[in-house]
């Protein structure tokens, strides 16, 4: 067994190994390195690479492939051993194994490793085909328009590096700059690149989409400043201070989505100084003061003004809705979600004023009588009212004359005190018309209520109906595949419908049901589901599972 080497010596031999490598004296670079190569300890990573390539000068690919497999199983985290085996595969005609060794090895290594886009690169070449051709150069410039067209802008961005013809091309398409998406970046994009993009757009950025992660408050700034054209804006983080100071720029808005969390009176800024805002949406209030509302809002045809989910302080008395409402005199479509926590007021709020209004959205308002509602509303939402007494003398008057001879859309899901009497005095006007109906766990409504609502007429062209945990049974089931003729989508999960219920429901001469959901019927075994599923019935059905030790929840799909 040769005398061991010490690294200063192991070192001097790699050095003159590949000196003469370079001066083609590779018998004797050969020497060098298996003196190296021969310790008893786990070989150099330099050492077995110059030898691998040492072998493939001879003529000897078996020694050389066996050096550079030893290199992967050795260093498993480094390029060189997947790069010098792959090359040494390609010259004993393996292309296919080649090309898997560099898959392999693009798993192993470390993103850190500098060798390892030449790698990657490597791959791509020998997977393209020989005869492969720049798409621009062949194909026609509108076939090519509309497939960048599909892009969204995060792929565009990246096609501006597959070489200068191509960032060259891509940067005179200005109609492609005119989204600039920076919600879905995961990096920092800097304030000059965004000066590019909209460089690029020539003056026709009309929608931008940015969060805090990806760009800088200057940036909005920027855009607010430079995008003259700009329509659309959606704001998914932070920005709170600098969205209202860029707000007297943003003169040709008209769709504002903000998803962070902002202020009413920074929303109060923004909507006196955005006076060509049509649309605003602003999802996660938070605020511990009253409302400002000023400015001319004769524009707005659509306003979502949503609490923040989860925090119980945000009092809707804080909204100042008595003030808010006046101003909105072209609304089509207002939103006020999850103010849940109730100041106590006698007066009732007045929307009847709205004769546009279409769309009306109260979940969890907190509020303690009912309110004035306009004939034109189509769409009608008061689920989650825990607080609201519809039988006090305050609120009867506007329930009893609520004209609402275009309803289309009802949800009343989960309010406290609402009664038959109260729902069949907001269908009466548009008896039999309505399409859809939300009164899942209303428990004010008992079993003698559901037949009523049923054989009164009340729901003969009723599309979609929800009256989860709510006393159903088969017989009303029956009732219902009997009299709801268009019924499309039925939702009755925690009920104690049983498979004989189903089967009524599906069977029924003419049926147009769709989707049935049954959660947390216990009642419904799971032949019965399936047989449902055989005639083509969507079933949403979960189920407990009880045995030895801990029951377990399964969803059958």
């Amino acid at each position: 067994m040769p005398s061991r080497l010490t690294e200063l010596e192991a070192d001097e031999l790699q050095k003159q190994g590949q000196d003469l490598y370079r001066q083609k004296k590779y018998q004797a670079a050969l020497q060098r390195f298996n003196a190296i190569l021969q310790q008893d300890r786990k070989p150099s990573l330099g050492a077995l690479d110059s030898r691998s390539a040492t072998h493939v000068k001879v003529g000897d690919l078996q020694a050389a492939l066996r050096d550079g497999r030893r290199m992967i199983q050795e260093y498993k985290a480094s390029c060189s051993g997947y790069l010098r085996t792959g090359q040494i595969l390609q010259l004993l005609g393996k292309v296919d194994v080649a090309l898997g060794i560099y898959n392999y090895g693009l798993r192993n290594v470390s993103a850190s490793d500098p060798n390892k886009e030449g790698m990657s690169k490597k791959l791509v070449e020998r997977r393209s085909p020989s005869s492969a051709k720049d798409p621009l150069a062949v194909l026609p410039v509108e076939i090519m328009q509309m497939i960048f067209g599909y892009l969204n802008f995060r792929k565009i961005v990246s096609c501006l590096r597959v070489s200068q013809f191509w960032r060259s091309y891509l940067s005179s398409l200005p109609n492609l700059w005119s989204h600039l998406d920076f919600s879905t970046g995961t990096k920092s994009i800097p304030t000059s690149a965004t000066m590019t993009y909209i460089k690029h757009s020539k003056g026709k950025v009309t929608r931008a989409s940015i969060q805090r992660l990806t760009v800088k408050n200057s940036i909005l700034k920027c855009i607010a400043t430079r995008c003259k054209a700009l329509t659309y804006l959606e704001v998914h983080s932070g920005f709170n201070v600098s969205l209202v100071e860029s707000a007297p720029a943003l003169g040709s808005l008209k769709y504002l989505v903000v998803a962070s969390d902002i202020s009413l009176d920074a929303i109060s800024q923004i909507l006196s100084l955005c006076g060509s805002l049509e649309k605003a949406q602003f999802l996660s209030v938070i605020t511990m003061y009253h409302a400002q509302w000023k400015g001319d809002l004769s524009n707005l045809r659509a306003l979502s003004i949503n609490a923040r989910r989860h925090d119980p302080y945000q009092s809707s008395a804080l909204l100042k809705l008595e003030s808010l409402i006046p101003m909105l005199n072209n609304i089509e479509s207002l939103v006020i979600q999850d103010w849940t926590y109730c100041t106590y007021s006698p007066t009732p709020l007045d929307f009847s004023t709205l004769r546009q209004l279409r769309h009306l959205d109260l979940t969890g308002l907190a509020t303690v009588t009912f309110p004035r509602l306009p004939e034109s509303i189509q769409t009608l939402n008061i689920s989650n009212w825990h607080e609201c007494h519809f039988c006090d003398t305050a609120s009867l008057p506007n329930v009893d004359d609520a004209n609402l001879k275009s309803l289309n859309d009802f949800s009343v899901a989960c309010s406290s005190e609402f009664r038959l009497t109260d729902l069949i005095n907001i269908l009466e006007p548009n008896k039999g018309k309505l399409r859809t109906l939300n009164i899942r766990g209303t428990t004010e409504l008992e079993y003698g209520d559901l037949v009523k609502l049923i054989t009164l007429g009340y729901l003969t062209e009723i599309i979609e109906l929800n009256m989860a945990g709510l006393p159903v049974d088969d017989k009303l089931a029956e009732l219902m595949a009997n009299e709801l003729c268009s019924l499309r989508s039925l939702h009755i999960a925690d009920t104690r419908i049983t498979g004989v219920g189903l089967k009524s429901l599906v069977l029924k001469a003419g049926c147009k049901l769709e989707r049935l959901n049954i959660d947390n019927c216990k009642s419904v075994s799971i032949d019965a589901v399936e047989w449902a599923r055989a005639r083509g019935i969507a079933v949403d059905f979960t189920f407990s599972e009880s045995g030895f030790g801990k029951s377990k929840r399964v969803r059958l799909t």
